[in-house]
């Protein structure tokens, strides 16, 4: 018997075994979950399983999963214990994004204890907590939500709502954070909206009471940009269903994952443009940008939505595509927030490649890289184009990896000597077809690992900008120049380029050249204040060489902005963006952490 110990999961899979054998007859479920992380609990088939012998089957177990589906899911700890004295069990932690298909005994919250082993804590609530800490009050004198113990029967009655609206302290102390692990400003609430309706209710109860309110999907931004203090925080994981498939369009809720729309759309039909990290959510990325393999053809992720269903702060939902209320279109893709709240999302499909011929060539020198990845570009040579700067191997500063795929068709020959006879001769070369999930699925090897050394934890302060290409090579060695690879830690440094003419969101702001560059330093740090802060400073001094030479910033990163500067980010938008902030937050409430001045 496998008891069910979540209060956001769906009915549990069965794990069968034996005593012989314990995890030799694994069977998959297809279900879903409402979580980000799980607990299984495994019956214990007796006294002699001991934690000695649990470590390599547990592994064995999570290996199984990885290696057989598309979810990453790997062992992070495990004990033995007497959950609500049920019986012995073991406890399998695992990390969780999309859907499940693998072993889901039971699901429960989980919360990190950054002790240096990674350690879980089982958070285990039973209706009588949820209930106990559902706030039914808000007191508008003090600005304070109140349980029902709380309750002084004078305050405001909190909108009757379909999800869960509650100060739950793991909850509180999630949305507190984010990945980059760097800013921290805890909310008063998180709401786990059961609809679209939520949403509209709390919005405009938050509108009408000047409670700053942010909405956060994977809580993947470096430097809290999702945050709301001393307010509310509305986790969108909970929206999260896919509504249909078309021949050329999906439409999805903002809390779904790129992950969890590939698993609906493959075989055969795939986004136009994917992030390469695919745990993110569609609302997410459709308020920042969004860049990919992809983006030479068909611009950022925000170029693919075709319509939005966005909430504002008046609580009313709004329909809106280029020909219908195009001016709210057009703000909140890409608007970081600012406008109003994506509930929901058409995006552009196109037909998934079965296979995919993949191309990595390292260069010595930066020209003849960026010469190899010019000529990639105009002249149409791949389907899919990165790259990357890497760490020399011999220790000497850096090397340049062009990292692309051609897709292949029945009717296209497989020939690669065409394709690397334009581009100049690289230092090496690796050419290998794979799967086109495998390409997608590329990062997840490194995540696993970053995870398991605990790199995942630890902070992150990010570099991201769009670079000019008319100054690149200069810039790019002179920022070089100044990095060591202790300065990135175990992360990578992205570097390709695309067409300006392809990028159709105006709130998402670009160097004016014809091409134009993604320069991101992906940093994993140590976890110590005095380092954090001396890459942050080092971010901002990249910021300001590469702003003089016409770059601008992709809000992702962890780059401290003045007021000035966002001022001078948006240049003659700005007044636009007042008079817009003006018409559809009145208050000034949405996504605090962004830092936008209202004037």
């Amino acid at each position: 018997m496998i008891t069910d110990l979540g209060f956001a999961c769906p009915e549990p899979a069965v794990l069968a075994y034996n005593s012989q054998a314990v995890f030799a007859n694994l069977t998959f479920s297809w279900q879903s979950a409402e979580v980000e992380r799980l607990c299984f609990y495994v019956p214990a088939p007796s006294a002699a399983f001991v934690p000695t012998h649990a470590h390599p089957l547990l592994q064995d177990v999570v290996d199984h999963i990885v290696l057989a589906t598309d979810v990453r899911a790997f062992i992070i700890g495990y004990t033995f214990g007497k959950p609500d004295q049920q019986g012995d069990y073991i406890k399998i932690e695992a990390d969780y994004s999309g859907t499940i298909m693998g072993v889901l005994a039971a699901c429960t919250l989980v919360k990190t204890v950054d002790n240096g082993t990674a350690e879980l804590l089982l958070r285990k609530e039973s209706p009588a907590v949820l209930h106990a800490e559902a706030i039914c009050e808000f007191d508008p004198q003090t600005k304070t939500f109140h349980t029902a113990a709380q309750a002084t029967k004078k305050g405001i009655t909190i909108p009757t709502l379909e999800g869960h609206f509650s100060k739950l302290a793991y909850l509180v102390d999630e949305a507190a954070g984010d990945f980059g692990h760097i800013a921290t400003a805890k909310p008063q609430v998180v709401l786990r909206p059961g609809s679209i309706a939520d949403v509209m209710a709390i919005l405009q109860f938050a509108n009408q009471y000047q409670i700053p309110t942010s909405m956060r999907g994977q809580g993947h931004s470096s430097m809290g940009q999702a945050l709301a203090a001393n307010g509310i925080v509305i986790d969108s994981r909970s929206l999260h269903q896919i509504y249909s498939i078309d021949q050329d369009s999906v439409l999805v809720d903002a809390g779904v994952t790129f992950r969890e729309l590939l698993v609906h759309c493959l075989p055969g039909k795939t986004p136009l443009v994917l992030t390469d990290y695919l745990d993110l959510s569609v609302g997410g990325v459709l308020s920042v940008g969004g860049v990919g393999g992809t983006t030479q053809y068909h611009g950022f992720v925000v170029d693919t939505a075709v319509a939005l269903e966005v909430v504002t702060t008046d609580g009313k939902l709004v329909e809106c595509s280029p020909a219908n209320n195009a001016e709210l279109f057009h703000a909140v893709l890409g608007g970081l927030g600012q406008f109003g709240m994506i509930v929901r999302a058409r995006l552009k499909l196109t037909t998934a490649p079965q296979a995919v011929q993949v191309f990595r060539l390292i260069y010595k020198h930066l020209a003849d890289f960026l010469l190899a990845q010019r000529t990639a570009l105009k002249s149409n040579l791949f389907d899919f184009l990165e790259g990357q700067v890497i760490p020399d191997p011999d220790g000497q500063g850096w090397v340049f990896a062009l990292e692309a795929a051609i897709y292949l068709k029945p009717d296209r020959p497989l020939d690669t000597e065409p394709v690397l006879a334009q581009l100049p001769p690289p230092l090496q070369q690796e050419v290998m077809i794979l799967p086109y999930a495998a390409l997608l699925s590329r990062v997840v090897p490194f995540e696993v690992g970053w995870k398991r050394s605990g790199h995942w934890t630890k902070p992150h302060p990010w570099f991201d900008m769009f670079l000019p290409d008319t100054p690149i090579e200069a810039l790019v060695e002179r920022i070089l120049g100044e990095l060591t690879p202790q300065d990135v830690g175990p992360g990578v440094s992205l570097l390709f380029p695309f067409f300006k003419k392809n990028l159709t969101c105006p709130m998402v702001r670009i160097p004016d050249d014809e091409i134009v560059w993604l320069f991101d330093i992906l940093r994993f740090a140590p976890d110590d204040k005095q380092i954090v802060e001396q890459l942050l400073t080092q971010n901002r001094r990249f910021y300001d060489i590469a702003q003089a030479a016409g770059a601008t910033r992709y809000p992702i990163s962890a780059i401290a902005f003045a007021d000035s500067d966002w001022r001078a980010h948006y240049g003659e938008q700005w007044p636009g963006i007042i008079e817009k902030k003006s018409h559809y937050d009145p208050n000034g409430i949405l996504a605090p952490g962004q830092g936008i001045p209202r004037s």
